[in-house]
């Protein structure tokens, strides 16, 4: 069934480095997300360098006021196509709390690569202070609108001490 969010706790000062892998089968125009501590708000930044098109044209974006850590970005995805993530989420308190990953969206099963994109995401928090607690995944579009997590996401995270 799909749910709004999935939400995991943790110990950010315990467990120093987070791996996360997600598997999305996408819809339309969403992404997945990523909140800490139940924060919201526009404590978040992200810079990216990603590629995409058909032929494929590099491109860049960044911002200092996001509302989560973007895992996939998601901006203009097509019907049925499916979105991967993996990168390490960095917990430790006193230090930058930073994404840093790669991801690919609009994988198609039919092998059209028109709208294919991929790329490199480094996005952080801006609070240093609090140790992380928990993180909730969610389904971003045109954030911070969330709908429900699609049925068939995997999300998997492993710590390391």
């Amino acid at each position: 069934t799909n749910q709004n969010y999935v939400d995991v706790s943790v110990d950010g000062n315990a467990g120093k480095e987070y791996k996360i892998f997600i598997f999305s089968p996408e819809g339309i125009d969403v992404g997945i997300g990523l909140w800490v501590n139940g924060d919201t708000s526009n404590n978040y930044g992200h810079a990216a360098q990603y590629a995409m098109g058909s032929p494929m044209t590099s491109q860049a974006s960044k911002n200092n006021t996001d509302s989560g850590f973007i895992l996939i970005p998601g901006a203009g995805l097509l019907s049925n196509s499916i979105g991967i993530s993996e990168g390490i989420l960095r917990t430790k308190s006193g230090y930058a709390r930073t994404y840093l990953g790669t991801y690919a969206y609009n994988l198609q099963n039919g092998g059209d690569a028109s709208g294919v994109a991929v790329g490199n995401m480094t996005s952080w928090w801006k609070n240093t202070t609090d140790n992380i607690t928990s993180l909730r995944f969610f389904r971003r579009y045109q954030s911070p609108s969330v709908w429900p997590l699609q049925a068939g996401t995997t999300i998997r995270i492993y710590k390391r001490n």
